[in-house]
C-alpha cells in the first residue's frame, strides 16, 4: 500500500505564520491585545497556533534524520507548554515572556527544519 503524502495549502500555511509573527511582535512590544493580554496567554496562543502547524503542515512520519530533530523539538516544546500551564518554573525560564522567546525560537528552528526537508524530496 503507497501513502500518498499530505497537500499543502501553502496560503493558510503562510496565513499562521505571518499571525504568529504579529502575535510574537505585539507581546514583545506590549501592545494590548483583546483577548491575549498577558505573555502567557500569549504563549498559548502561539502554542496552538505551532500546534495547528506542525500537525496539519509539518514533516511526514518516517526515520529521516531531519525529521527526528524535529520530532525531539516539538517534545521539547510540548514539556515547555506542560510546564508553564502547571506553573513549573524552569531554571531557564524565570518569567512568560522567556518561555515565549524560546516557543517563538524552537517554532522557527522546526519551521526552517520543514522546509530544509521539504526541498529535500
Amino acid at each position: 500500500m503507497t501513502t500518498r503524502p499530505l497537500t499543502r495549502n501553502r496560503l493558510f500555511e503562510f496565513a499562521l505564520i505571518a499571525v504568529a509573527a504579529l502575535l510574537l511582535l505585539a507581546s514583545l512590544a506590549r501592545l494590548p491585545l483583546p483577548i491575549i493580554d498577558t505573555e502567557r496567554a500569549a504563549f498559548f496562543a502561539l502554542f496552538i497556533i505551532g500546534f495547528v502547524l506542525c500537525s496539519g503542515y509539518g514533516m511526514q512520519f518516517n526515520t529521516h534524520p531531519i525529521n527526528l530533530i524535529g520530532m525531539a523539538l516539538g517534545v521539547f516544546i510540548v514539556l515547555l507548554g506542560i510546564a508553564l500551564l502547571f506553573n513549573i518554573t524552569l531554571p531557564f525560564l524565570p518569567d512568560g515572556r522567556a518561555a515565549l522567546l524560546a516557543l517563538a525560537a524552537l517554532m522557527a528552528v522546526k519551521i526552517g527544519l520543514a522546509a530544509l526537508r521539504a526541498r529535500l524530496t
